[in-house]
């Protein structure tokens, strides 16, 4: 009797198991579905940012997302993502096009490799950079349905090649 008993509960045992990473997997998977939504929210912000449109940039973040931008400091919520990018739009007009290099979904987490390649026009001094090209890593949070950037930084690639725009 002690024997059949073992058995039985090895064999709940193991398919509570098998169940459990059943289920993982599939909250893990990386559904078409989600990916395009992904894709979506990027060329979302892709748009925001040639049009140095604030409002767009901050509807794609999480209300406690992070913005770490190159050589600049670091802001944390919608408050100081709102103030860097009105600065960022201050100085910089951006013609710029998202090339997605690699989607990674692990349930409600995502990251997002990127490469963006345009002209940069800084404001100031009057000169564009042509062919501008910098790596981003996005990552992504799914809330209520919805896919946001909860992290974003870049870095530049290539040198600065300046052309007066005039």
């Amino acid at each position: 009797m002690k024997t059949y008993l073992k058995t039985m509960q090895n064999a709940i045992l193991l398919i509570v198991m098998i169940t459990s990473i059943s289920a993982c997997g599939q909250a893990g998977g990386n559904s078409s579905k989600d990916k395009k939504e992904i894709r979506r929210v990027l060329k979302v912000y892709e748009k925001a940012l040639n049009e140095s449109n604030v409002k767009d940039v901050l509807s794609v973040y999480t209300q406690d997302g992070v913005f770490m931008p190159s050589e600049a400091p670091t802001a944390t919520g919608h408050q100081q993502i709102k103030a860097s990018y009105e600065y960022v739009f201050k100085i910089l007009d951006l013609n710029v096009v998202f090339a997605i290099d690699e989607i990674v979904q692990q349930g409600d987490i995502a990251y997002v490799r990127t490469v963006s390649k345009g002209d940069i026009k800084i404001i100031p001094k009057d000169v564009i950079l042509k062919g501008d090209e910098h790596r981003e890593l996005f990552v992504l949070e799914k809330k209520k349905g919805q896919w946001k950037i909860a992290r974003y930084m870049f870095n530049k690639m290539s040198p600065h090649k300046v052309q007066e725009s005039k």
